[in-house]
Order: C-alpha cells, then structure tokens, then sequence
C-alpha cells in the first residue's frame, strides 16, 4: 500500500517515534526508524542541519513514513523541498517527556546529531542534557512543538500521545484505515521496520 504523499514523523525523540514506525508497517506501509538505516551515515555531518538534510534525503524516496533523529532538525528543509509531503507530531506532556530524556541520555555527550536536535529544540549549543534544568528542557520542548506547528501550519497532523485516540489520528495522517490498534513500542525495534 503506498500513501499518497510522504509522512514525515517530526515528534521528539521519546514521543512515539518507534510506534508510529511499527503502527504504519502494519498498515503496509514502508516505514523508516532512522537508527536502522542511516544513523552511521550521518557520522561525519556533525551538528549541521544542511548536511544532515543533504545525507538524509534520498532515504525519503524509498519510504512512505520516516520517524524519529534527525527529521525534527530538517523538518523545514523537507517541507521546503517537498511540497506534497505531510508531518506528523506526536506531543507528550512535557514532564514526562524531559524523564524519558534523561534516562535515555544519562549523563552522555551528545553525538552530533543529538547536538543538532538540541540545538533546534533549546535554540542553543547543547553538549549535555545535563546541562540544562528539566524546567528549561521541558520550556524549549513545548516551544519546539510549538513552532513545529506554526511552520508546517495545515500539512502538519498534531496527536497526543496520551490519547486513548491516538492511533485514528496517526492513522489519518497517514491516510489509512486504522486496522491494528496503535502500538507502545519501548524496545529497540528487530532491524529495519
């Protein structure tokens, strides 16, 4: 089954972005979590959202729905660039979103790629999470859902992951009919989706 447009999942890390992955594969579709397929190719783009955009391209041509890093850092670069592509944002409250955060990273430096999606998220240079307050991350995160919203205005579909509804809205975003209930997905997934 193919969509009639591209799905362009640009939720956060920690919003779903797995689940949207297995939700649209069950549906037929050919989806693409990013850390199966492309995250050692964007090992030498370091923090740059035009690089990463100019690496991560092509991928978007052999799928119907990608989700997760690095689509929030190039979300305007792709909407710039394909007109007739459609987003997705799956919003958390943003409490729980800075927890999972914070057990996902730890006290880790972030790759460059993580540096690049903080950088959109925070507005700033970001080497560490633990650099920041849970009250500022969780600040910049419904900042970034917020202006994710103003600059893909009527293409963008805006679910909460929190909605016992949540599937019927992912699957009108990606034009389907929901057949499968929407999954929560917390493991790696099993290789490419």
């Amino acid at each position: 089954m193919r969509v009639r447009h591209k799905v362009i999942n640009v939720s956060p890390h920690r919003s779903g972005t797995k689940s949207v992955t297995v939700f649209a594969a069950a549906h037929g579709l050919k989806a693409l979590h990013w850390k199966r397929v492309i995250e050692k190719q964007l090992a030498d783009c370091g923090d740059c959202p035009d690089a990463i955009w100019g690496r991560v391209r092509s991928h978007l041509d052999a799928v119907d729905v990608a989700s997760d890093l690095p689509w929030p850092i190039v979300a305007r670069h792709a909407a710039a660039e394909m007109p007739d592509a459609r987003f997705l944002l799956l919003r958390r409250e943003a409490a729980a979103w800075v927890a999972s955060v914070r057990r996902l990273a730890g006290g880790t430096r972030l790759s460059g790629v993580g540096r690049a999606f903080y950088r959109v998220l925070c507005g700033r240079e970001v080497d560490r999470l633990e650099h920041v307050s849970d009250r500022q991350l969780g600040a910049d995160y419904e900042r970034f859902c917020d202006d994710m919203a103003k600059a893909l205005g009527d293409r963008l579909t805006v679910g909460r992951l929190d909605d016992p509804d949540v599937g019927h809205v992912v699957a009108s975003a990606l034009g389907v009919e929901m057949t499968v209930p929407f999954p929560c997905v917390t493991a790696p997934l099993p290789g490419p989706v």
